[in-house]
């Protein structure tokens, strides 16, 4: 057999196998948990005072999961400081807010659960937890002060853009960012066009999609190797 095929037949497998995991690299990847929304207030005492969340996949048990508020220039202790509790679905959204009355005269309905842990005053961190390890972040500034930054959303709100999700870092590009005092004089979420509840995640493939892809690859590459056996090129 001719050796030059046989280098190209090993060289053509190892594309093969790279294209097919830049397939699988490229597909959607995003934690079970994502941080969606962050609220503060027009109502007394700045209320509501809350944060929302969107499960990507069934939870069974939140107990795992939970939250760090890091207030002004405060360092984060790497630690949850509430943790949830209850079960979600797929595309489930879990509230959790500092007061209850003023969250459900703003928004019409009561959190999921009622916290001091996010407390925050527009110019504050969150860390959002499962097991232990951060899955998404809010300002993430450990240390300073978001007073004036991108994350300052003082009398605001900001909401995570669909299809997006947390990639490590805190990234205002993923976000819906309103200006300080956006709800000064807003008495409900409809009427100030509050987006709560509406996030949509991105679409993952299937795996039949991603198998499909995978058997492309491997007829591309089978008719290049017949053809190159066929002429004898190198």
């Amino acid at each position: 057999m001719n050796l030059s095929i046989c280098s190209h037949r090993a060289r053509l497998t190892c594309s093969l196998i790279l294209s097919f995991a830049c397939i699988l690299s490229g597909t959607v990847s995003h934690a079970d948990l994502i941080l969606t929304g962050i609220i503060d207030g027009p109502l007394s005492d700045g209320r509501p005072k809350a944060i929302e969340l969107y499960a990507t996949v069934a939870i069974p048990d939140l107990s795992i999961y939970g939250v760090e508020l890091v207030s002004n220039t405060g360092t984060s202790a790497n630690a949850v400081e509430t943790v949830f509790s209850g079960a979600l679905n797929a595309g489930d959204y879990y509230y959790v807010a500092e007061d209850t009355t003023e969250f459900t005269n703003f928004f019409g309905f009561t959190p999921d659960l009622v916290s001091n842990d996010v407390n925050h005053n527009g110019d504050d961190d969150f860390y959002i937890y499962k097991n232990g390890t951060v899955i998404d972040v809010w300002g993430g500034s450990d240390g300073v002060d978001n007073t004036g930054t991108v994350a300052d959303i003082l009398d605001s709100w900001a909401y995570r853009l669909n299809g997006t999700s947390f990639s490590g870092a805190f990234d205002p590009n993923n976000w819906n960012i309103q200006p300080t005092n956006t709800l000064d004089g807003e008495s409900t979420a409809a009427n100030a066009n509050v987006p709560f509840g509406t996030y949509q995640a991105a679409p993952v493939p299937e795996p039949s999609t991603l198998a499909l892809a995978g058997i492309g690859l491997v007829g591309v590459a089978a008719a290049v190797i017949r053809r190159r056996v066929h002429t004898g090129r190198k």
